[in-house]
């Protein structure tokens, strides 16, 4: 029995330290929170704050916008879809209302000869974004 009692508290401390997730440096472990904080209110503060009241869907795109090529448009019903190649020929697919997070762009308007979108980067004010069409 005294056996089995010295085994157990000389295993007990060795499993405390057993945490895959454990910081050898507490210090790491601030930098590291700091630098993720700061990065995701950097995002923030580059979101227009126009758009906060907006009915916008957030896109990720690999690529800058402005790599992509316009190369036609969809028409399902009453929805149109805009499609973009990039140089890798890479089809992209856009639709109204979505919000390139990255470039901040928003796609206002498609249909079968233009998109129109919003450049939320060059406009200077929300009353009067900068907006540009695209056309076939």
């Amino acid at each position: 029995m005294q056996k089995i009692v010295v085994i157990l508290f000389s295993i007990i401390p060795t499993l405390s330290y057993a945490d895959p997730f454990y910081a050898d440096n507490e210090k790491e472990q601030e930098q590291v929170a700091n630098t993720e904080t700061n990065q995701d209110t950097k995002k923030q503060w580059e979101m227009p704050a126009c758009l906060k009241d907006k009915n916008t869907e957030p896109v990720y795109l690999a690529i800058p916008f402005n790599d992509l090529k316009f190369i036609g448009v969809l028409q399902q019903q009453n929805t149109f879809t805009a499609l973009f190649s990039d140089k890798e020929n890479r089809i992209t697919s856009l639709k109204e209302n979505q919000l390139i997070l990255d470039d901040a762009i928003q796609i206002e308007n498609i249909n079968l000869k233009k998109v129109d979108y919003i450049d939320w980067k060059n406009s200077n004010n929300c009353i009067q974004p900068s907006r540009i069409t695209i056309r076939m």
